[in-house]
């Protein structure tokens, strides 16, 4: 074979050669898609949905119906009262996480209470008393205190300083800002600080006398600030019933000390049990425009309240609740908000509570 032939047929073979690979790679890429867009179609997305609703089953089978703790009067509420709504949320969570109490969290023990103890200068044997409420222990040096409920898990604290001027001055008024930081290191450096504490919204206020002239409340000094961090879980609101203490409540006086702390103790008692399906919100709004849901508030002072004329829900959050000490699990609430006509036509502050899980 002439040399110029054999070059021509070693370059026809080499572009053949080519040719065939680009092809080649061509189709294997073609394949391993259409076999993975096969797959895809073989294996159908509803499949993920299915265990979270297999999981929401397993959850809202596990866990009791909310019992929310009643303390809604029964002539609150007549066959004639009626309820409106003026509110703007028209769509809220279709699902949220149920809490159960963790193994340690079901009582306190001796060591952390005594550790607390010492954290607040008490060394001693503390007195021990048992009732249907829990055992409690108490600290006493001269006219301070400190009680701690291990069943509970509950803290009081209180400092005698009424007649102390170096802990309260008469006429010096506390300045707000120092008296919310004051409050939060005490907190902090007491190692009480945890993430059920909101921060972000605190209250404060005054200590208040009734005038005997006008048998109405009248702020008489701000010696001593009272402020209360409502808690949370999830940046949620965390409500309880009576039988808890749903707020960490801080005496500080105008002497930038802390005389008095009233606190539950849920460093780590709450862990994630799984996600539950909720009613919606218009099936809320049904629940109360029925009559049911359970009316927590229906004053504005806390004083003897009447029956309702109507009431108009004007605000709606979703918050968790406990019913006591003894509940395993915190459960979402719809929270209804608003104003109601008393049969006297004076306005009171009405609260409406109704369980959000889907049973």
């Amino acid at each position: 074979m002439k040399p110029d032939n054999y070059e021509r047929l070693r370059k026809i073979g080499l572009v053949l050669l080519g040719v065939t690979s680009l092809a080649l790679l061509v189709f294997v890429t073609f394949f391993s898609k259409s076999t993975q867009q096969e797959k895809e179609i073989q294996s159908p997305p509803q499949e993920k949905s299915d265990q979270s609703e297999t999981s929401g089953e397993a959850v809202t089978s596990q866990i009791p119906q909310l019992n929310i703790e009643t303390v809604e009067a029964p002539e609150w509420r007549q066959s004639s009262t009626t309820a409106t709504f003026s509110i703007d949320e028209s769509f809220l969570e279709s699902k949220l996480m149920v809490y159960q109490k963790t193994a340690d969290g079901l009582v306190l023990n001796d060591v952390e209470a005594k550790r607390l103890a010492a954290e607040f200068g008490f060394g001693n044997i503390p007195q021990e008393s048992i009732s249907d409420q829990g055992k409690v222990w108490t600290w006493l040096r001269g006219g301070d205190s400190l009680s701690i409920n291990l069943n509970k898990r509950t803290l009081e604290y209180f400092l005698d300083s009424l007649n102390d001027p170096d802990i309260v001055a008469p006429g010096v008024e506390v300045i707000e800002t120092e008296a919310l930081g004051i409050a939060k290191n005490f907190l902090t450096q007491k190692g009480l600080m945890n993430d059920y504490i909101d921060t972000q919204n605190p209250k404060i206020s005054y200590s208040e006398t009734y005038s005997l002239e006008t048998e109405k409340p009248s702020l008489v000094k701000k010696e001593i600030a009272g402020i209360e961090f409502p808690l949370k879980i999830a940046d949620k609101p965390l409500l309880v019933s009576k039988s808890l203490s749903s707020k960490v409540k801080v005496g500080v006086s105008s002497r930038k000390v802390v005389i008095s702390l009233k606190m539950p103790l849920y460093s780590s008692i709450w862990g994630e049990l799984g996600e539950a399906p909720l009613i919606s919100l218009d099936e809320a709004k049904n629940t109360v425009s029925g009559g049911g849901g359970v009316m927590v508030q229906n004053s504005f002072f806390g004083g003897a309240s009447s029956v309702l004329q109507s009431f108009d829900l004007s605000s709606v959050y979703l918050a968790y609740y406990g019913e006591n000490y003894q509940d395993q699990y915190l459960q979402p609430v719809y929270v209804f908000e608003g104003t109601g006509i008393l049969e006297d036509d004076t306005e009171s502050k009405v609260v409406v509570y109704v369980p959000a899980v889907r049973y």
